[in-house]
């Protein structure tokens, strides 16, 4: 009975932390856009929306195996890492869209937006963000 308690305590508290992650939004300076619908942004991480409004190429990156991308798919994307992934590879698999780039940490990905034109991103809060701009989601 007592070892339940604990874990269950313990299960609670690691899913709070998860559940609390913020995650916010970046872009490179040259992106035009400032704010973005939810359905963009879903859009975009889905590859449907694959322009900004001034006609340059969307980019986007992904952080692997962080809290941030399973709070991220699940508020903005609405599926998990698991479904996201599988959606990915079909389609990869089927010819209508390329892999998004994914980044071993979060400095990569900063990195990423930071030196390329159109590249959108997104980082667990607290993250150092130098030379990107920060989107944000109404």
């Amino acid at each position: 009975m007592k070892k339940e308690v604990i874990f269950i305590l313990l299960f609670s508290v690691l899913m709070l932390g998860t559940a609390n992650a913020d995650v916010i939004i970046i872009a490179n300076k040259n992106v035009t856009e400032n704010s973005l619908s939810q359905t963009e942004v879903k859009d975009i991480f889905l590859g449907k929306k694959y322009k900004w409004n001034d006609n340059t190429k969307v980019n986007f990156g992904i952080v692997k195996n962080q809290d941030a991308q399973k709070v991220f798919l699940r508020n903005y994307v609405k599926k998990t890492p698991q479904q996201f992934k599988a959606y990915w590879r079909n389609m990869v698999f089927t010819g209508q869209g390329r892999k998004p780039k994914d980044f071993n940490s979060a400095s990569d990905l900063v990195r990423y937006v930071e030196t390329t034109d159109g590249a959108v991103g997104f980082v667990e809060a607290g993250t150092a963000i130098v030379n990107v701009k920060t989107i944000s989601v109404q």
